[in-house]
Order: structure tokens, then sequence, then C-alpha cells
């Protein structure tokens, strides 16, 4: 639970880092800081994501003093994924090759690729050691670096380019801080094994190709509105979604995090049917949270846009954030609830044409859809949507796991209700008092029936997250 709680602290920190960089820079400079972050963040993904991969599923702390090359092939991996990017950069910053309309942001992009893949590899062998404090201590330096050095630098220089540089450093001081704690030594002096490469690449590569379309297909959109529209309307778009996409997936994570190992405990206890068992209970209990959370957040968006978002985003905040709800919930949904049964049953194929149909779904809306920012973004919802249904449909056809039919409708209807009560706020006008009686309303409304009925087992899954080991 630790662990939990230090990521919803962090999830919460990286909100509020985001929005008031929104508020120092303009729309135009918040476009061009979101699309640099976005291809760092695609970069990262690409060449750096099979490090953090391999090293929750393949290193503990056996492996460390028993296997040391693992480590060192690890190490080593890194070393080269950073030199080639560091390279590519730096020749196609001399080439003239520019990234949201400079050559300095295409070489921070890279940085922070690099940095962020250390980072996230780190923390991934920080929690395989079970090193809890350490993995707290990276992320609570890391959120007070990025409030001084981020947040700083874009309020007194008001630039795209300051405020990534400070969220480079951030992380890089946050890397500093568990040094001692994390750097291998004995590592350097072992040779890498090809082998123990390789197979962490096979084991990586269906997930990272499914997560990196999901990726490009929101990097693709935010560049095409930069294109078409301006970087302003590219702004616009990046906080609504961001910023629904930071809420969406640390529900999903902090109920990954509870509920999978249930699952994976179930099948070496019991086998493969309990663990199935599991899984499909594991989903409603998603369903049962996201659900209503998406439902809530459409009620509450005009008081959530005047009480967050700069005045210079408002009225395409709400536009923005409402044709995202959609693709947001079914992504939330996909990673903790239906991504498991393939996991467990280790058939990830369909996660990667998940992902291909979810990039040809939207490359087939932009096409026939007029040109417009607004339907840019709602291609990109409707992608994930068919993305999910399609995994859905193939976890139902390959006996992998279900959503039982009763407990979706009971679901539903609770939802319903709930948003029956909220119905008569909708016309209260907006600010802090509207929003934080809504969202007292709601929560309880809908927890009294969760409780009361036991709606999707959620009543059992909170039971089980209390008793659970730390």
């Amino acid at each position: 639970m630790r662990v939990v709680l230090a990521l919803a602290l962090n999830a919460a920190a990286n909100f509020l880092i985001g929005l008031f960089i929104a508020h120092f820079l303009s729309p135009q400079e918040f476009g061009r800081f979101a699309l640099t972050l976005a291809a760092g963040a695609l970069l990262q993904l690409a060449l750096f994501d099979w490090l953090r991969l391999a090293a929750t599923r393949f290193h503990t702390s056996r492996s460390f003093s028993e296997r040391p090359y693992l480590r060192a092939t690890l190490d080593a991996g890194f070393l080269a994924c950073a030199a080639v990017v560091f390279s590519v950069a730096g020749l196609a910053f001399l080439g003239g090759v520019e990234l949201a309309g400079s050559g300095a942001l295409l070489v921070l992009a890279g940085l922070s690729a690099i940095v962020n893949g250390f980072f996230d590899y780190w923390l991934a062998i920080a929690r395989a050691r079970f090193a809890d404090r350490i993995f707290a201590r990276m992320l609570l330096v890391k959120n007070l670096l990025a409030t001084t050095a981020c947040l700083g630098a874009a309020w007194l220089a008001g630039s795209a380019l300051f405020a990534v540089a400070g969220m480079v450093i951030a992380m890089g001081g946050s890397l500093l801080s568990v040094w001692g704690s994390l750097h291998d030594p004995k590592a350097r002096d072992l040779s890498p094994r090809l082998d123990m490469a390789g197979q962490a690449l096979i084991y990586a590569r269906p997930i990272i190709a499914a997560a990196l379309l999901a990726q490009a297909m929101a990097y693709v959109t935010r560049s095409l509105m930069a294109g078409q529209f301006g970087y302003a309307e590219a702004g616009h778009f990046s906080l609504a979604f961001d910023l629904g996409h930071r809420l969406f997936l640390t529900i999903a994570v902090g109920l990954d995090i509870l509920l999978f190992q249930v699952a994976v405990r179930a099948h070496e206890v019991k086998g493969a049917d309990a663990a199935r068992a599991q899984a499909s209970q594991n989903a409603l209990v998603v369903l049962a949270v996201v659900m209503p959370a998406a439902a809530g957040l459409w009620f509450v968006l005009p008081s959530l846009e005047l009480v967050l978002a700069p005045q210079e985003f408002h009225g395409a905040f709400r536009r923005f954030f409402a044709i995202s709800l959609p693709g947001l919930f079914c992504l939330a949904l996909t990673v903790s609830a239906i991504a498991p049964f393939f996991q467990l049953a280790r058939r990830t194929g369909p996660l990667l044409v998940a992902g291909l149909l979810g990039c040809a779904s939207n490359a087939a809306l932009l096409f026939y859809l007029p040109a417009s920012a607004e339907n840019l973004a709602l291609a990109l919802s409707l992608g994930f949507v068919v993305a999910t249904g399609f995994l859905l449909v193939q976890a139902a056809r390959l006996r992998l796991g279900s959503l039982a039919a009763s407990s979706v409708f009971e679901i539903t209807i609770a939802t319903a209700l709930m948003c029956l009560i909220l119905l008569p706020l909708r016309g209260l006008a907006p600010g802090p008092a509207t929003l934080v009686l809504q969202v007292m309303l709601g929560v309880t409304a809908y927890g009294l029936l969760v409780l009361i009925l036991d709606i999707g087992g959620l009543r059992r899954a909170l039971r089980i997250a209390r008793t659970r080991p730390v």
C-alpha cells in the first residue's frame, strides 16, 4: 500500500505541475511544451521501455546477487539506446531539423527520452527489490525538483524551452539522489549477455508495440492540430487531454497494482481457471470505478474548467475534455481490466492487433470527417473505443475472461441513478462550491449503492485491499 500511496501522490503532483505550467505559459508555448514532451515520451517508449518491463519481470533481489550479468545486460542496453538517441538528435539538430519550431526543443526531446527512460528503469529496479523507501524517495525528489526547476523556469521565462529543460533537470536530480543505493559497480566489470537481452526484448515487444501505437495516435493528433490550426490550439487540446489522461491512468494503475497480483496468486495456487475467474472479477471492479468516474467528470466539467483551467483555455478545455472522455474511459478499462486477461494467458498478440485497429480507425475518421480541431480529437477518442471493443470481443472469443452481463447491468444502473441525482445540480452556476457539492453528492450516492448492493464485487475488493500484505 505504501507504493500505491507514493504513486497516487506522484500522480497528484504531476497533475498540479502540468496545471501550473499551463498557467505560466501561453497556449502557444504550452502547445510547444506538450508536443516536445510527447515526442520524448514516444522515443522513451520505443527505445527504453523494454528495460523497465525486463527489470519488472526478471530482476529480483536474488538475481541481483546470483545473476549480476542481468543487470550488466540491462545497463549496457540503456547505454546503447541512449547513444542512438543522442547521436540521432545531435545529427538532426546540426542538419537543421526542428521540433515545434525549434532545433533546441528537438535535442531536449531526446534528452527527455533518455533521462525519463533511465528514471523508469531504476524505478522498476527499486520496485523489483521491494525497496519501497528508495522508490518513494525517487518520486519525492523528482516532484520537488520539478516544482522548483520546471515551474520556476516556466514562470520566469514563459518559454517551452526552459520548462522542458527544467523537467529534464528534475529527473536527473532524482537519479542522483539514489545513485548510491541503486548503482551497481559490479555490473560494470561483467560482459552483457546478448541472449538475455533477446529474451527481454521478445517478452516486451508486443506490450511496447501496443502502447507505442496508442501514444503515436495521440502524438499525431497533436502534430496535425499544431500544423493545421496552430500551436495555441494544440495547447488547448493538450491541457484537456493530458489532465484527463492523468486522471484516468492514475485510477487504472492504482487498481492494477491492487488487483493484478491477486489474479497472479490465484493462477499459482489454484490454476488457470481460477485466474480467469479472478481476472473477470477484477475487471468488474475496474468498471465499477471507471464508469461513474467518467460520468461524474462530465457533470462537473463546467466547474472543473472554471477552477482548474487558465482563462485563455476556457471553452476549449471543456470542449476537448468532453470529446476525449469516451476514449480515456476505454483506455483506462483496457489498461487495468482487459489487458490482464491476455497477460495472464501470455497471449499478448491481440493487444498489438487492437492498437493497429485503433490507428486504422483513427486514420479513416480523419479522412472522412471535415477538417477541424474537434474532429481530430474525436477521431483519436473513437480510435481508443474501437481498440477496446476489439479486445473485449477477443477476450470472450478466446475464453480468457469476460464481464458478467448482470453485474455490468448493475453498474450501469447505479451510474445512471447517480447521474439522475446530480442532474438538478447541472443548472447551478459553475464554481468551487458547485464542484464540491457535485463531487460529494455523486460519490456519496454511488458509494452507498455499491456498498449496500456489493455492485461489481467492489465491497469484497476493498476488503482484499485492506488485508493484502504490504
